[in-house]
């Protein structure tokens, strides 16, 4: 369980940027993946989906009517600004059981004391590799979503906070080795509280176990 008070993410460590990934790299994922209307077209196609194609496209590879769940979510919130109706669903029940499914299924948006919060719900989640770029993308969408509402609504929106499950966070074998690298930079380093990509007051919960002999 993860929960941010608020949507804007620090910086970097260096040992993540050295190992994983930079701030261009989140830039660049995001708007492939996330937001770029051709792109997330030919990801889907490609690779059976794309988050943004989910977001944006709803139906479109499954040849049902089109959903842009972002619009939908923006125009509901704005008829009502204390809804509890305003989520997105990623997949579809055919997915269930597929190995192209996507790993994070459920968006939803709220405004509470005139802020925009999200929950999200991951069914699978390498948290290695895929924590920060989906959180990055995430606080992305957000951004959009409360940008349209506030020149629908033509007023102030703050941005709130995020929380999210995942149902199921693991970190992959082959990536031990960096899991490692990382751990121990922040347990040997002086200069870590320096680098929080997630500030202070986040409450992150983590159930840890190994599976196999190891």
């Amino acid at each position: 369980v993860i929960e941010i008070e608020n949507q804007e993410l620090g910086k970097l460590p260096p040992i993540v940027r050295d190992y994983l990934f930079n701030i261009d790299y989140l830039e660049e994922y995001t708007e492939k993946v996330w937001l770029n209307i051709e792109s997330i077209v030919n990801i889907a196609d490609k690779e059976g989906y794309s988050y943004g194609d989910e977001l944006f496209n709803w139906g479109r590879r499954r040849k049902l009517n089109i959903v842009n769940q972002i619009d939908k979510v923006v125009n509901i919130l704005s008829s009502d600004i204390s809804s509890r109706a305003a989520y997105c669903l990623l997949g579809s029940p055919m997915d269930s059981g597929s190995k192209n499914a996507p790993c994070l299924v459920y968006l939803q948006f709220f405004i509470r004391h005139g802020k925009l919060n999200v929950f999200y719900v991951f069914r699978s989640h390498d948290i290695l590799r895929a924590f920060i770029p989906k959180l990055y993308a995430i606080t992305k969408i957000t951004k959009l979503v409360r940008d349209k509402l506030e020149e629908k609504l033509n007023t102030k929106i703050e941005l709130g906070k995020i929380t999210g499950v995942s149902v199921s966070a693991h970190i992959y074998e082959r990536d031990l080795d960096v899991a490692y690298e990382i751990k121990n930079w922040y347990e040997n380093t002086t200069l870590s509280t320096d680098y929080r990509f997630i500030e202070d007051k986040s409450n992150i919960y983590f159930l840890i176990s190994t599976e196999g002999d190891n």
